[in-house]
């Protein structure tokens, strides 16, 4: 069997897995294979862990320093080049260390070269270091003759800043490009500052090109301050041709090219033609073989989508731009390069992906779950053939840099394991990190991923939520759903699709004795049954001054009015809001006192809605800025403490914001009622992520086996900007309000440092919180037991009839009859 027929038959296969969905049956094409656990149900294609899989040899960087990036990565005839550029940071000078790491394919033979640069030090900031003649110590070699630095004649008027007695110089280099002669070219950015004399301030803003050799001489450096007109231009890319000459984009009102050839000389620049837009909104130019390059740009009269045009360095011949996958405009992409046998190639933060010019879908060849790679995405990338490739990233979990060469692996060569598919719209990247250490240890399971937010459009940024419902709805349920809040999760529950959380919670022998937040678990149950894995969550509320409000939990919309007219004219209930923003922010706090999730009925048509609704005409259709003048910005963190506005919507999620709430904004004691409705329940706890897992899969035990991490004290112990649910890490979470903030110093030793609030022009240290304090709000966390609600199509419904009672062409009972009546159809034929 030839390879290409091989690898021909491979893309059939696999883009009839994609069009099966998430689920694949096992043989025999039927539902009710056995579980490893025990079980039946669905069981996931073991072939979906074999796609887009790569070997990676990691190669060892050297230690360049505390604060250093992979700037660019080329191949140059047989040899892998890194330029790596480590910053400094000194009182006076802020500078660049560049270095050179060239190595072989396979990350053998490492040599680590020093450039050569005139940026000085800290101690020789007074020193000439601009021209003359010297020894290199990095390699040896005699230093060149370098262009002396002319300051730029720009009429720069500079406002002379507070304090500043010393002056200051900044370093930096940027848009390198290596030519296959062996050159290494970069622009250079110099500026320096100095206000020490008040009647002769200095400001200077210099750029050059630059050019080294391999062996890091520095071969010349060329001012460029006459080839952008004072910076009325800038370059927006670098590019070098075979013969080592660099290819300069200026953009500006006009675009131009200049070339600059390998000693150095410049030339006229030259006026290029931009009829097809193609130099507009420039993004970035990917150089390929023979003079040829690729134009990536921004169309603006297109949502800003991406387009790609073909570019001729040599002949300056650009084709008309093509527009690009939607996935690249919406979910943007990390590195691109030439391809090998297409066009170009993609980095995501799914992998690797290659593009040929006019395709309408990119062609996914790596994934960095399924290659077990710890990383975010490939951020520099060579390929040196259709299988093999080197790459430079971060690994996730210590953002170590790492520089690897990696082999394409046959599925045939991959052991079979048990798969378990979680999908979501996102997916984060501390859950991408727990996978791959799933993976890399468990023998029995092998997870993969589905995100589809690869579905989302500029015209339709929801595509990837409706075509994730499609799928579910379809039959097609991943193992292990990651939820945000604008699934439609109830509907779920409603067709007997996702597991009892609550059993497998009841009978695991670690977890099952443990106590958690029984009121957050409450707050998620549908018919006394607990169908969500909540890792974290936070409070929603309304805080208000207890001497105004008095000391309460809970309050209706007409206690509420009662207490805003006692307050003095103009005082304010909750802030700037529209009537839209507060039909928004009421149906977070109160949807489901309007719609009951067990049973899909409605009541819009309530006193209670009518008397919010008659509440919002009392707000603006839209806020008039200019009513607020500078003092009202300059005093706007004072309006809770001076009584300016009687509550405050919060999210609690962490004691630092609590404390600067409690503490800074209103300075004494507070209650928490939060908004007010007739149920009694006017605050709501929610998760910003959580988990739900398939009634129907086949291995519902290995999906439990990975998503119980989420409760355990390994996970819970850690969070600290989102709240506990195992009721020990609630208490530790709690009681750093007690404890003055803190980092760790390079021996790992605590450094206490005090928060501030910011009042009226002053900085304030924030005291610590009391226990009294801590306490109270402990109490009233673990009293809050009803759900955030999400629903963006009923807020729409609610946002388009109020309108004619708003203008008056309807009664607010009328108003109340007719979304009624329109919310209960929606929710019938979504149940």
């Amino acid at each position: 069997m030839s390879r290409k027929w091989f690898q021909k038959t491979m893309c059939i296969m696999l883009a009839a897995t994609m069009a099966l969905g998430l689920c694949a049956c096992g043989k025999g094409g039927g539902a009710g294979t056995t579980s490893a656990g025990g079980g039946k149900g669905v069981k996931q294609d073991p072939n979906l862990a074999k796609q887009y899989v790569y070997s990676c040899k990691e190669f060892e960087l050297p230690e360049l320093g505390a604060d250093y990036g992979v700037r660019a990565m080329a191949q140059v005839k047989d040899r892998i080049c890194l330029v790596a550029e480590t910053y400094y940071y000194g009182e006076t000078v802020n500078r660049s260390e560049i270095t050179l790491l060239s190595m072989k394919e396979d990350g053998s033979d490492m040599q680590v070269i020093k450039l050569q640069t005139d940026n000085g030090t800290e101690e020789d900031t007074d020193k000439d270091t601009d021209t003359g003649a010297g020894q290199d110590t990095s390699n040896g070699a005699e230093r060149p003759v370098i262009m002396p630095r002319v300051e730029a004649a720009m009429d720069v008027a500079v406002e002379e800043p507070a304090e500043v007695s010393r002056p200051w110089e900044y370093t930096s280099y940027g848009s390198y490009a290596f030519s296959e002669a062996g050159v290494i070219y970069a622009v250079k950015n110099y500026s320096k500052e100095d206000y020490s004399d008040e009647n002769n301030p200095v400001y200077i803003q210099e750029n050059y090109l630059c050019a080294w050799g391999m062996d890091g001489t520095l071969r010349w450096q060329l001012p460029i301050s006459g080839l952008t007109e004072n910076g009325n231009l800038w370059i927006s890319s670098t590019s070098a041709l075979p013969d080592g000459t660099l290819v300069l984009i200026l953009n500006g009102e006009k675009t131009y090219k200049v070339l600059v050839d390998a000693e150095g000389n410049a030339s006229e620049r030259k006026e290029l033609k931009n009829d097809s837009g193609v130099f507009t909104n420039l993004n970035s130019v990917v150089a390929a073989k023979d003079g040829q390059a690729y134009i990536i740009y921004n169309n603006e009269k297109d949502n800003w989508t991406n387009y790609i045009a073909p570019y001729n360095l040599a002949t300056d011949e650009a084709g008309e731009g093509i527009k690009m996958p939607d996935v690249l405009s919406w979910n943007g992409y990390n590195a691109v390069c030439a391809g090998v046998s297409t066009d170009l190639v993609f980095s995501t933060s799914e992998g690797l992906f290659t593009y040929n010019i006019g395709d309408e879908n990119l062609n996914q060849i790596m994934s960095l779950v399924n290659s077990d790679l710890d990383a975010d995405a490939l951020y520099r990338i060579v390929m040196l053939d259709d299988e093999h490739f080197v790459a430079y990233y971060n690994t996730r979990s210590d953002y170590k840099p790492v520089c690897g060469y990696f082999t394409k692996v046959a599925p045939e060569d991959i052991p079979d394991k048990e798969v378990i598919v979680i999908a979501g719209e996102w997916l984060d990247y501390d859950l991408k990190t727990r996978i791959v250490n799933f993976n890399k240890t468990n023998e029995k399971y092998r997870i993969v991923v589905k995100e589809y937010s690869n579905y989302n459009t500029s015209e339709d940024y929801t595509a990837g939520l409706t075509q994730l419902n499609s799928d579910i709805l379809a039959g097609n349920m991943p193992d292990i759903l990651a939820c945000n809040n604008q699934m439609s999760v109830d509907n779920y529950i409603s067709k007997g699709l996702l597991a009892d959380v609550g059993k497998l919670l009841e009978e695991d022998e670690e977890l099952g004795r443990e106590e958690f937040l029984q009121n957050v678990f409450d707050a998620y149950k549908v018919d006394g049954k607990l169908y969500y894995v909540i890792p974290s969550f936070y409070v929603r509320t309304m805080m208000g001054k207890q001497s105004l409000i008095g000391d309460r939990s809970t309050w209706t919309m007409q206690e509420f009015q009662e207490v805003l007219a006692s307050m003095p004219e103009g005082t304010s209930g909750i802030g700037e809001l529209t009537r839209s923003s507060f039909f928004y922010m009421m149906l977070q706090y109160c949807g489901s006192d309007f719609v009951d999730v067990s049973t899909g009925k409605c009541n819009f048509n309530s006193q209670d809605f009518i008397a919010m609704l008659e509440y919002a005409k009392t707000y603006p259709e839209e806020i008039d800025y200019s009513q607020y003048d500078d003092d009202y910005w300059m005093n706007y963190e004072s309006q809770y403490r001076e009584n300016r506005t009687l509550l405050m919507d919060c999210w609690i999620n962490n004691m630092r914001s609590i404390n600067m709430n409690v503490n800074g904004s209103f300075g004494e004691k507070v209650s928490c009622p939060g908004f007010p409705t007739e149920s009694g329940k006017g605050s709501v706890v929610g998760a910003d992520t959580y988990y739900v897992l398939s009634a129907k899969s086949a291995n519902l035990n290995g999906a439990w086996e990975f998503i119980r991490y989420y409760l355990t004290d390994e996970y819970q112990d850690t969070l600290e900007y989102n709240i506990p649910v195992k009721k020990s890490s609630f208490d530790k979470w709690a009681a750093k309000g007690m404890e003055k903030p803190y980092y760790l110093d390079e021996n790992g030793e605590k450094v206490e440092f005090d928060d501030y609030y910011y009042m009226n022009g002053e900085s304030i240290p924030l005291p610590v919180m009391t226990k009294e304090q801590v306490d109270d709000i402990k109490a009233f966390i673990q009293s809050v037991d009803k759900k955030v609600y999400f629903n963006e199509n009923i807020q729409n419904i609610i946002t388009e009839e109020s309108a004619a009672f708003f203008e008056g062409q309807k009664s607010a009972q009328d108003v109340a009859n007719i979304i009624q009546s329109r919310v209960q159809i929606y929710v019938n034929e979504n149940r």
